[in-house]
């Protein structure tokens, strides 16, 4: 910000930056997103695993109500897969 104030300058000793120091940065500019991103995918995966671990395994000990709601919820998240039956 004390770049940008011209009446700054002098205080903090600043000069403006170059085009080169612009271009200098522009990689550092998009790596925090990029790590952002890939630690939500992480975490996605991670949860996904967990929650595929703890999953009924047998959906006809389940109440028919229950039952339907499992079955309801793994067909919307993997569009095709249904409880195991047993």
């Amino acid at each position: 910000m004390v770049v940008y104030v011209p009446f700054l300058r002098p205080f903090f000793d600043t000069v403006p930056l170059t085009p080169g120091d612009w271009l200098f940065m522009l990689p550092f500019f998009f790596a925090s997103p990029i790590a952002m991103e890939l630690v939500k995918v992480y975490f996605r995966k991670r949860t996904a695993r967990t929650t595929e671990q703890r999953r009924p395994r047998c959906l006809a000990r389940l109440s028919p109500a229950l039952r339907r709601r499992v079955q309801v919820s793994h067909r919307s998240r993997n569009n095709s897969q249904e409880g195991t039956p047993c």
